[in-house]
């Protein structure tokens, strides 16, 4: 009686045990997730051109690379998380220096310095946090190789900032 009774418990072990096997199997199914990442958008200086005027009484002899700085008065608004940034001045260097950028004067060159007062070659990044736009200034630089004539002068470039 006693065998019958082992075997009936383990009978009985074995129903149970499947029955909680039943509950322990799994089922999968596929998910699927869609997320539309958008990036910040940023606006320089309102989509207006950004101008700097050296001013009217600009005096050759004068111009030494110091002489004359101006801010660039560049205004940067995003809308969304930015933190991490970069810009640059890009456009066409100075037939007498590479790092300034070109006027329609070839003996004069235009600078433009990092917040620190170093210079921020053309077409070179300068990385800064979005909590902190850097104020950047423009100085003329003359060829000293040449004769600066007097007259009005003009250069284009163009700022390019970059979300890194």
């Amino acid at each position: 009686m006693s065998m019958r009774l082992s075997l009936l418990r383990l009978f009985i072990l074995g129903l149970v045990m499947q029955s909680w096997g039943g509950y322990a199997q799994t089922d999968t199914a596929p998910l699927t997730v869609m997320i539309n990442i958008i990036p910040p958008e940023c606006t320089v200086n309102n989509g207006q051109q950004i101008d700097i005027d050296f001013g009217a009484q600009v005096v050759t002899t004068e111009i030494d690379g110091i002489n004359y700085k101006q801010p660039i008065p560049a205004n940067i608004d995003c809308k969304g998380y930015v933190n991490t940034m970069r810009l640059k001045f890009q456009g066409v260097g100075s037939p007498f220096d590479g790092e300034l950028l070109k006027t329609s004067n070839d003996a004069l060159g235009i600078r433009f310095l990092r917040p620190d007062g170093h210079a921020l070659p053309l077409n070179n990044w300068l990385d800064y946090s979005f909590f902190s736009v850097p104020a950047l200034n423009a100085v003329l630089v003359k060829d000293n190789n040449q004769i600066l004539l007097p007259g009005d002068f003009t250069a284009t470039a163009m700022l390019v900032i970059e979300i890194i």
